[in-house]
């Protein structure tokens, strides 16, 4: 709801607390900033405050495939559970609107801190503050715009639709060593709309790797494991339909 870019801190991967979260779930640092971006992007897109009223523990498991993920965030601080849902904690800090425009603020700041003396006094007009902002405003609305052409051309098919989850799991595999992947693949976005979670695409990045394979054969170990899991319950809910057999 804020905007169409989140704030994470390069230096994550190297934090304690993450490090904390990978033994606690007993996932790669790969797999846990994974959840963590689908966990952060899904809260700028559906809280101003927050609180994700409906969200529980068990869906934040199911949806990053990371088994106790929820348990260790809040173990460790970055979420509360609540009778109404969950609540990412100290959000608006680095979410929301005001958190993006102090990030914003402060990237202009440290730009004007590398101008010479010169331009300095010169950017330093009456007017040099509200140019800024208007240059900002329309910066953000050409952004917006190049996003509602992309979804505009993925309707059409002139273009494939590079998914939010779709990136988060081309940046795992590319962590893992895997080359040449491509959030926009249809195979990929495909698995995705299906249900396939980050955790099939990790543990199938390391039977390629080990293989010495690439991007495809990744999407091929999912996609096969998928169709085994849909033939499995297939099979049982076709167990469960026949009648019982009753003899005379």
């Amino acid at each position: 709801m804020a905007g169409d870019w989140i704030k994470m801190r390069g230096n994550l991967w190297d934090d304690p607390r993450v490090s904390r979260l990978c033994d606690l779930t007993n996932q790669s640092e790969a797999a846990v900033i994974g959840g963590l971006y689908w966990l952060w992007a899904a809260a700028d897109q559906h809280t101003e405050s927050g609180m994700m009223l409906g969200l529980s523990a068990s869906s934040i498991n199911r949806k990053t495939g990371i088994k106790k993920f929820a348990e260790a965030l809040i173990e460790i601080g970055w979420i509360a559970d609540h009778p109404e849902g969950i609540r990412i904690v100290r959000f608006e800090e680095h979410n929301g609107v005001s958190a993006k425009r102090r990030c914003t603020d402060a990237q202009r700041k440290a730009n004007g801190r590398g101008m010479s003396a010169s331009e300095a006094d010169k950017s330093r007009t009456e007017g040099g503050h509200a140019e800024d902002e208007k240059r900002r405003i329309s910066e953000l609305e050409k952004e917006k715009e190049k996003e509602r052409e992309k979804e505009d051309k993925t309707h059409t098919g002139e273009s494939p639709p590079v998914a939010t989850q779709a990136g988060a799991v081309c940046v795992l595999l590319k962590s893992k060593g895997i080359g040449s992947v491509n959030p926009g693949n249809q195979q990929l976005l495909g698995l995705l709309d299906a249900g396939a979670h980050i955790g099939a695409f990790d543990a199938a990045a390391d039977l390629a790797k080990a293989k010495g394979k690439g991007f495809s054969y990744v999407l091929g170990i999912v996609e096969n494991e998928m169709a085994q899991q849909a033939s499995i319950a297939g099979q049982a809910i076709a167990a469960r339909s026949q009648p019982p057999q009753v003899d005379f």
